[in-house]
């Protein structure tokens, strides 16, 4: 009698080369792949963890962790959030607010508006450094454009290192720790542009902010606007060059010849009202004569 031999199992479909189970190729199938033996023994622990649960039941619990608004979760666990450039606002640094908190103690003292006394202890090309206390090491800047009302072209011309200079506090910025304060005397009161042309013909005083070729601005006290002294108007002679009769930072007398608060302009003269009266009935006239010219040449 033929004995056999019990050979291993050969599913269906296996191909079988000389007596040898030929290993399958990739072919690209879309065969469902086996399930893995832990994530169905994770699945069934699962389904007994959470059988007792159904929607819309009613629970009553205990918060153990708290996870913020938008924060992604991956496998229990909280994922790091990537950089996408967001505009929400960044975790202030705590370095920054202890120094900030170190600014205002030490800063805590100044008021603006306050008189403060101290000494320069730097001069630079814009200002000087002024110490106002050595214990905490308050330097204030003095800016050369609140050292006086005059144009300052070299600040070491006024100023010396050790020089004692009294001031009052016009910027405290407890952010940097900035300190700004000036010497330079309060501007007096400043008026609107309606109150000069209800003023019109009279003759007011001024200082003279700039010089330019046509004429001068004058500085008469107006809130935002300068007059303009053209040079037309500043000598019943021939005026060549402006320079000639006003300089920058000189106090002059100007009569306000005409003003117009729509057009925000005001139009000064160092003339006599009758010489303005008979240049401008001149003017008037050239003008006429130009119109009847042009209109007799068009014949």
């Amino acid at each position: 009698m033929r004995s056999w031999s019990v050979l291993p199992a050969i599913s269906k479909g296996t191909k079988v080369v000389n007596g040898t189970k030929a290993k399958r190729r990739n072919t690209g199938s879309t065969s469902r792949p086996r399930k893995n033996s832990n994530s169905v023994s994770k699945k069934q622990a699962n389904i007994d963890k959470l059988k007792d649960l159904n929607l819309g039941q009613a629970v009553k619990g205990e918060v153990v962790s708290a996870i913020s608004k938008g924060t992604k979760v991956v496998n229990g666990t909280k994922a790091k959030r990537r950089n996408t450039g967001s505009t929400s606002r960044p975790r202030k640094n705590s370095n920054s607010v202890s120094k900030k908190q170190a600014n205002i103690d030490k800063l805590k003292d100044l008021n603006l508006g306050q008189a403060v006394k101290g000494e320069v202890v730097s001069i630079k090309p814009f200002g000087v450094f002024v110490r106002l206390n050595y214990k905490h090491k308050v330097d204030a800047l003095l800016h050369k454009s609140q050292i006086s009302n005059e144009i300052i072209e070299d600040v070491g011309d006024h100023f010396a290192v050790g020089q004692s200079i009294d001031a009052r506090v016009i910027r405290i910025d407890f952010e940097k720790g900035d300190v700004g304060i000036s010497i330079r005397p309060r501007r007096p009161d400043r008026y609107p542009i309606d109150e000069f042309r209800e003023m019109t013909g009279e003759v007011v005083q001024g200082r003279v902010k700039s010089v330019k070729e046509y004429g001068a601005f004058i500085d008469i006290g107006c809130q935002k606007v300068d007059g303009l002294l053209h040079k037309s108007r500043i000598s019943d002679n021939k005026v060549e060059k402006v320079e000639d009769f006003v300089k920058v930072n000189d106090i002059v007398n100007v009569r306000l010849y005409r003003v117009d608060p729509k057009k925000k302009i005001i139009e000064l003269s160092m003339r006599s009202h009758e010489s303005d009266q008979y240049h401008d009935k001149k003017r008037e006239m050239k003008k006429r004569w130009n119109k009847i010219a042009e209109e007799v040449a068009s014949l």
